[in-house]
């Protein structure tokens, strides 16, 4: 949970117009966000960054504001997938140079990276996070709510006619439409970057980078390879996947088991990263009625399980089929893994 508001002029605005906006953006702020939170603030007279954030991360271990100097990160979401060892500033510096830092992210996770008189922004392939965008009297914003970014450019928040009408036909918000009027998600792979004019004000330039489409061309253009190939690939990229999770997260991942293939997968994901989850079945009669007996083997693990004594409802739990929990008088309900395969 966060909020960040990030704005750069065209050129220097009035204080008095500049603190109007602040001031109408804190008011509407105010309602949503605790006093509690711990607040970031970056800027000049003709640009500014605010990050408000919980002031306690609870598990996570990636930061949502990092600096090196004279970088600064501000992450909007989990950089699940990527390759962080260097930490936050790193990411953004590499952003910077302009890379396509977001190429393996598991969406939604943005990028707001600043160094001195430049920036960039960068929106995950998929579209996914929470970033909103406007402009008005020379001023081009971007905010993870769109209320407050329509309080801070235009005083006030109004129904986008457009978005309710996707949001009624489809259920959802289609493309970079928004609940407000006046602001805009960012699309997929959307990246915006800005630098400073020596006499004042910014220069800004959007681009589409990598995003949805080049995913699918580039699925298409391996249909081609052999099937045990792309299965082999597949597996290396989900293990790879979920390994980048455990230097980011420092708890038990619990697992909800429906009996369906997307949870036996994702089950056979992390176990094969060494790191096996907390089981929580499904107890619905409709689910569990489909929810196998042998589902730890079926779901790519090998070799002998383990008992646990995770506490569950044991009684809407069919025992393990596997020979070492089989054989045993006392099996339990829950199992884990002795060994780590591959995700089958």
């Amino acid at each position: 949970m966060h909020v960040m508001l990030a704005w750069f002029a065209a050129a220097p605005p009035p204080e008095p117009a500049r603190a109007a906006r602040m001031d109408r953006f804190e008011r509407a702020a105010a309602e949503v966000v605790p006093d509690t939170w711990r607040r970031h603030e970056f800027g000049g007279d003709d640009w500014g960054v605010l990050v408000l954030h919980p002031a306690d991360p609870g598990a996570y271990r990636w930061p949502t504001v990092g600096t090196e100097d004279p970088v600064t990160a501000v992450s909007l979401g989990i950089p699940v997938g990527l390759d962080t060892a260097a930490g936050p500033a790193a990411l953004a510096a590499r952003l910077l140079a302009g890379e396509d830092v977001h190429r393996e992210v598991v969406p939604p996770f943005a990028l707001l990276a600043l160094d001195r008189d430049r920036f960039a922004l960068q929106q995950d392939w998929l579209g996914m996070a929470r970033v909103f965008t406007g402009a008005a009297d020379g001023v081009s914003a971007w905010c993870t709510r769109p209320s407050l970014l329509a309080a801070f450019l235009h005083g006030r928040a109004r129904p986008d006619l457009a978005g309710w009408t996707s949001y009624t036909l489809c259920g959802h918000f289609g493309g970079d439409l928004s609940p407000i009027e006046g602001t805009r998600l960012l699309r997929p792979g959307e990246r915006v970057t800005g630098r400073r004019r020596a006499e004042g004000g910014w220069h800004l330039d959007t681009e589409l980078r990598y995003a949805t489409d080049d995913v699918v061309c580039g699925g298409h253009a391996d249909q081609g390879r052999p099937l045990d190939e792309r299965l082999d690939r597949a597996a290396d990229a989900l293990t790879r996947a979920a390994a980048s999770l455990h230097p980011l997260h420092d708890a038990e991942v619990t697992l909800g088991l429906s009996g369906g293939k997307d949870s036996r997968l994702i089950a056979a994901t992390l176990i094969a990263t060494g790191r096996t989850p907390g089981w929580s079945p499904t107890t619905t009669p409709r689910r569990r009625a489909r929810w196998p007996a042998n589902w730890c083997s079926s779901s790519g693990r090998s070799g002998d399980c383990a008992r646990t004594t995770r506490p569950g409802p044991p009684a809407h739990r069919p025992p393990c089929s596997a020979p070492a929990c089989a054989s045993a008088p006392d099996a339990s309900p829950t199992c884990t893994t002795t060994s780590s395969p591959r995700p089958t």
